[in-house]
């Protein structure tokens, strides 16, 4: 459902914003990662009441900012909460592989979450480069064999928490200063 929603375009007078890690947060936090038609729904009724309230050409701003600081006061908790929300995120956006008593989760797992923190990656980093690179980490760390081409796709779940979690502590340190 994950890449679904980056894929989505508010219909013309609804200005919501489907690809902003923060209102991702807002429509998934309150479900462990799991995005439900029904938050959609209601993210969609609260942006159209509070659009009366504002000009046109602020609204997605505010939209933005909404969800913004509910990312924010989360992060202020503590950005293990949102670590672990984005690991969850990752987990439901496809079915998991398990080998050799570890999680693994496919490229096409990833790929959406790399498109909603790309800002925050190398900018010459594409996302092949950042996942070759995670398999060579995860085979440096002793958690995947480059050696098996049935992994070929796959990187160890626990890596994504590793890769991101810079990610997530960069929101951390923009959102607590």
């Amino acid at each position: 459902m994950f890449e679904e929603v980056l894929c989505l375009r508010a219909p013309p007078g609804l200005f919501l914003c489907f690809d902003h890690l923060a209102t991702i947060y807002v429509l998934s936090s309150s479900s462990g990662g799991k995005i439900r038609l029904t938050d959609i729904i209601q993210l969609a009724a609260f942006a159209t009441t509070h659009q009366k309230t504002y000009p046109t050409y602020e609204i997605m701003s505010h939209m933005q900012g909404f969800c913004m600081l509910a990312l924010w006061r989360d992060l202020r908790e503590g950005s293990d909460k949102v670590r672990d929300w984005l690991v969850e995120l990752v987990k439901y956006n496809r079915p998991i592989r398990t080998a050799q008593g570890r999680k693994y989760v496919s490229s096409a797992s990833i790929f959406p979450l790399f498109q909603c923190l790309r800002q925050f990656l190398p900018q010459q980093q594409g996302f092949q480069g950042m996942f070759d690179l995670m398999q060579e980490a995860a085979e440096d760390l002793g958690l995947l064999s480059l050696d098996d081409s049935s992994m070929d796709d796959f990187v160890p779940l626990q890596l994504v928490n590793i890769v991101y979690n810079p990610s997530i502590k960069i929101y951390s340190y923009i959102c607590t200063r």
